[in-house]
């Protein structure tokens, strides 16, 4: 039980009646979360696992028998995901991506980075394209505007 500590400790630093903090006692209490070894794969690895436990929080991916690894909900799509069991159940076989090995040897994976188009590196954003004639007609645009207004001015004053 001693792999697994994390959890409760994270559990005793939420406030104790919380939905999240009963959420991480629930998978502390599940004893085959943790305290694996990771002997088979390396960060960056894509290999195939099994889903055996899913939390609102995430799903716990078995990926040899003796390693278990958590794909946190927001490695699960690139979409937001709000219920992880509308994308995964438990018994699914799926592909993961390691993307860090704590030094507690808790493993995490991610889905999303394990599909291949997926890019690291984030897309830039579009960019709207200079009008270069945007300032000349703007230019226009006002001298026109303050000549109405003065002939509006004008016809005022000899009123």
């Amino acid at each position: 039980r001693m792999g697994h500590d994390w959890a409760r400790q994270a559990a005793a630093r939420i406030r104790p009646n919380s939905t999240y903090s009963n959420e991480l006692q629930r998978a502390s209490d599940w004893g085959q979360v943790s305290g694996r070894s990771m002997v088979s794969a390396q960060v960056g690895d894509v290999v195939t696992g099994k889903v055996v436990k899913l939390q609102d929080f995430g799903a716990f991916v078995e990926i040899d028998a003796e390693t278990t690894g958590l794909v946190h909900i927001s490695e699960v799509h690139r979409d937001f995901v709000d219920n992880i069991h509308a994308y995964l159940t438990e018994g699914q076989e799926v592909e993961v991506k390691v993307v860090g090995i704590k030094e507690d040897g808790r493993i995490d994976l991610s889905i999303k980075r394990a599909e291949p188009d997926w890019s690291d590196e984030p897309k830039p954003r579009p960019t709207a394209k200079v009008d270069k004639e945007f300032n000349q007609r703007l230019r226009k645009f006002m001298h026109q505007s303050d000549m109405i207004q003065g002939e509006v001015r004008k016809r005022k004053r000899s009123t």
